[in-house]
């Protein structure tokens, strides 16, 4: 993959560190975060289905592991919270 297309992907990162993205499955609708850089696909972890990354929506990138939880957290109360106060 051309490297424009790739930073247009999976976003830049000022130092050079291993990009995360926050991704919600598909099929499972499981929120979990995965390393996206350098990868074409990831594995849920609850349902074992394997997804394209370029297919699926990314709702949030960090750029180091620490943030992951906090990321993971923030869209669960996006995604999830208008319907737990209906």
């Amino acid at each position: 993959m051309r490297k424009e297309v790739r930073q247009k992907l999976f976003g830049t990162h000022p130092l050079g560190g291993i990009v995360y993205g926050i991704v919600v499955c598909p099929k499972c609708m499981q929120i979990q975060g995965i390393k996206i850089e350098g990868r074409v696909s990831y594995g849920c972890n609850g349902c074992r289905q394997r997804h394209k990354i370029s297919k699926i929506k990314i709702w949030n990138r960090v750029n180091s592991p620490e943030e992951v939880a906090e990321a993971v957290a923030l869209v669960k109360e996006k995604k999830w919270g208008k319907e737990k106060n209906d």
